[in-house]
């Protein structure tokens, strides 16, 4: 793998515990990736590199930067150095990793996190216009991904899936990158 973005627009209804917004990961495993929130408004990061500990492999924000019932565009990205975070788009965390990704074969979970293969960690909240890419979107791209206020999905050959959760209703949700 030479890169990753992992994009949602997201509007918590609590931030008093982590949650996940997009995960492929256990937390079980040193493999996968997860773009979660936690207490008090922090962003979170994990990239699993298959042999951990989490504290290598976990980057956080500093707390406050996204806010309970306020709709916010997430962008974490690695272009295979470095592992970047946005937040409505402007760079919020910036943290070297150099590591050999290991994917793991876990579930994708959106709006919430993965332990023993059960879902848990359930986001409190709203989620749209979910997004994964092979490669690190760059500040430009990400900033006019913002702009757009996630109304226009996700396209191309680097897209590996974009939910766009415009069926609002149900259970289940379409991948529209085909």
């Amino acid at each position: 793998m030479k890169g990753l973005t992992v994009e949602a627009w997201v509007r918590p209804w609590r931030l008093d515990r982590l949650v996940g917004v997009i995960s492929q990961e256990d937390k079980q495993s040193d493999a996968g990736f997860a773009l979660g929130v936690g207490k008090d408004g922090y962003v979170g990061f994990f990239l699993g590199n298959g042999k951990g500990p989490d504290d290598s492999v976990i980057h956080r924000t500093a707390p406050g930067v996204v806010r309970v019932g306020v709709w916010h565009h997430l962008v974490a990205t690695w272009d295979g150095r470095t592992k970047r975070m946005w937040v409505d788009g402007v760079q919020v965390g910036e943290w070297r990793f150099e590591e050999a990704v290991d994917l793991g074969e876990h579930s994708l979970r959106l709006g919430a996190m993965g332990d023993r293969g059960e879902a848990l960690r359930f986001l409190d909240g709203d989620l749209a216009m979910c997004v994964v890419r092979d490669r690190a979107l760059d500040a430009t791209e990400i900033q006019r991904r913002f702009a757009g206020r996630g109304l226009e999905p996700a396209r191309g050959t680097d897209v590996l899936g974009c939910w766009t959760f415009a069926e609002e209703r149900g259970e289940e949700v379409r991948d529209v990158s085909q």
